[in-house]
């Protein structure tokens, strides 16, 4: 292993309480679009006892399925969201069989937005929006930092684009 590559910076996680900040918002979002779903479980039709046993049953499986993919989605993004900086720049890796690694240059760096929506509030804990001249989009998103580490982190963004 060089020394090179034993000083980089170590990559750093979203704050642990992040997957009910993040869980919420998800279930939210399933709810929503899982609305028809719902109307259809609670008005269907009633048979015999034992058919509404095994109906019932799989209608809590149905929606227990749906409950545990939106959980899933938020475990994987807690344990594999990271980032730091180093050489200069912002680096955010996602994936775990399929890593992405986007590498961000504070000099293009347009806006880092501290966004405070009510599950984070309650938390404490801040969204950090990273916005560049390439586009329209977020070019970084740090879904749950606490507010310390998200100042620290403009500041340096701030630092090194000056």
């Amino acid at each position: 292993m060089s020394s090179e590559a034993s000083t980089e910076p170590p990559w750093r996680m979203l704050h642990p309480a992040s997957v009910a900040v993040n869980l919420l918002p998800q279930a939210w979002r399933v709810v929503r679009s899982a609305w028809p779903l719902g109307l259809a479980l609670l008005w269907r039709g009633g048979g015999a006892e034992e058919t509404e046993l095994w109906v019932g049953l799989l209608d809590a499986a149905i929606l227990g399925m749906f409950f545990l993919l939106t959980v899933r989605g938020t475990l994987r993004h807690w344990l594999t969201l990271r980032y730091r900086i180093a050489r200069g720049r912002l680096e955010i890796r996602t994936g775990l069989l399929s890593r992405q690694i986007r590498t961000i240059d504070p000099a293009r760096v347009q806006n880092v937005e501290l966004v405070r929506t009510l599950p984070h509030r309650v938390s404490g804990l801040v969204e950090v929006r990273i916005e560049t001249a390439s586009g329209t989009e977020v070019e970084g998103m740090l879904s749950a930092l606490s507010t310390s580490e998200a100042e620290s982190l403009r500041d340096s963004l701030e630092q090194l684009a000056a």
